[in-house]
């Protein structure tokens, strides 16, 4: 794994996902919404002649719902998810930098009470007077059956039930 981490920004955060693991920046732009999906999922949008999920990470997270605004993107992933290689879009408020990591000062993710959930975060790393989180983005959506679905099927459901 690389020590490259492309830094974001949710909700006056600062959170981190191994470069790596990032495929794409893109601009943010309107979704595709699929019917009866869960909150978080967005909807999907053409990306490179496939339909690619688009979740909002800070509902996902448990914050509220990412405020559109000219800084906002979409940071393109690729990780595991029930053992096969996935792709999705994650909306972020905005991408900060790209830093290099030393896995030797990051620290344990503590016990931190409701607001986030340490299963999720891989750890912290100390940067200047703040923390930066580091999410496990495989944990964050191993459990979610509504992102494992084909496109095949999404194709069908957006046929069958326009909006």
């Amino acid at each position: 794994m690389s020590n490259s981490h492309l830094r974001f920004g949710l909700k006056n955060e600062c959170f981190a996902a191994p470069v790596d693991k990032v495929l794409k920046i893109l601009e943010y732009k309107e979704v595709t919404p699929v019917p009866k999906a869960p909150p978080f999922l967005k909807g999907v949008i053409n990306w490179q002649g496939s339909l690619l999920p688009i979740i909002d990470l800070n509902l996902k997270l448990g914050f509220k719902e990412t405020e559109i605004l000219k800084e906002t993107c979409i940071l393109v992933l690729e990780f595991n998810l029930g053992g096969e290689k996935s792709v999705l879009g994650c909306v972020v408020d905005a991408v900060k930098a790209v830093i290099n990591i030393d896995p030797d000062e990051i620290i344990a993710s503590p016990s931190i009470g409701e607001k986030y959930r340490s299963d999720l975060i891989l750890g912290m790393y100390p940067d200047r007077d703040m923390f930066i989180i580091l999410l496990d983005f495989n944990k964050i959506f191993e459990s979610d059956e509504s992102l494992k679905i084909s496109n095949n099927e999404l194709n069908k459901n957006i046929i069958e039930n326009p909006q």
